[in-house]
């Protein structure tokens, strides 16, 4: 059964599917489909469903990554967030590098970030600067990261 995500674009409808395939191939294309949807959001003016879908591209190359390591199951992926980027930053710091060892405490602050505009209707996020300063930054600084430790492929990047 494949997932099938909708969203009206100046009056015609997109979809974006997510196969079932190996597992690896899933988690790939649902962390694209998640940044296509991301970006479709930031567009429609949508920050808080933006901000929730471009954490989930990243967690998904997270899980993808422990995944190859063997350190998590195709059933136990994504139990919790926290103990998972946990282990997916003890794998991937590395002694004296500050800048990379900070750029990748700030997965956290994306899943925080998530869980604010998923859940409390009070912090919902009104416009594209409070969205730029409050989580873009960050999430660019974290996707740039993760590039460039070759968890992310540049030729597997969606168009944005």
């Amino acid at each position: 059964m494949d997932l099938i995500f909708k969203i009206m674009e100046s009056g015609s409808e997109k979809s974006c599917v997510v196969h079932n395939g190996d597992f690896m191939s899933y988690l790939k294309e649902k962390a694209q489909c998640n940044y296509r949807m991301a970006v479709l959001a930031v567009e429609n003016k949508c920050y808080d469903v933006a901000v929730s879908r471009f954490y989930y591209y990243v967690y998904q190359y997270v899980m993808e990554f422990l995944y190859l390591k063997g350190e998590i199951t195709e059933k136990s992926a994504g139990y919790n967030h926290k103990t998972t980027i946990n282990e997916f930053i003890r794998q991937t710091r590395q002694p004296d590098q500050y800048e990379l060892n900070r750029s990748l405490m700030k997965i956290h602050h994306l899943r925080k970030q998530r869980n604010t505009s998923d859940y409390d209707r009070n912090q919902m996020i009104q416009n594209n600067i409070v969205f730029y300063n409050s989580y873009r930054c960050d999430f660019n600084e974290v996707r740039e990261t993760l590039k460039n430790l070759n968890i992310i492929e540049e030729q597997s990047e969606p168009n944005s």
